[in-house]
C-alpha cells in the first residue's frame, strides 16, 4: 500500500501532465485514460491504485477550476461521496 504523500505526489504529477496535454478535465475516453494510467504506473503507482489515481487527478483539476464551488456542498457534481 502506498503512503499518502507518495500518492498525492503522483496525483499532482498526473494532473500536471493532463493540464500540459490540454485534455478536457471531464474526459471519459478509455484510450486517453489508459495513457494516464500508464503514466501513473511509470511514476511508481501500483497496478491496483493507478486507475484511482488518474480519476483523482481529473477530480483535482476539476475542483481547482471551480473555486467558487464548495466541494462539501457540491461533491456529487464531481462524483465525490461526501455526506
Amino acid at each position: 500500500m502506498m503512503d499518502d504523500s507518495k500518492r498525492n505526489e503522483i496525483v499532482v504529477s498526473v494532473a500536471s501532465k493532463i493540464k500540459q496535454d490540454g485534455v478536457s478535465y471531464d474526459e471519459q475516453d478509455p484510450s486517453i485514460m489508459e495513457q494516464y494510467v500508464k503514466h501513473a504506473l511509470l511514476l511508481g503507482a501500483g497496478e491496483p491504485d493507478a486507475q484511482e489515481i488518474v480519476a483523482e487527478s481529473f477530480l483535482y483539476l476539476q475542483m481547482q477550476n471551480s473555486s467558487d464551488e464548495d466541494p462539501l456542498q457540491k461533491g456529487d457534481k464531481f462524483g465525490v461521496g461526501f455526506s
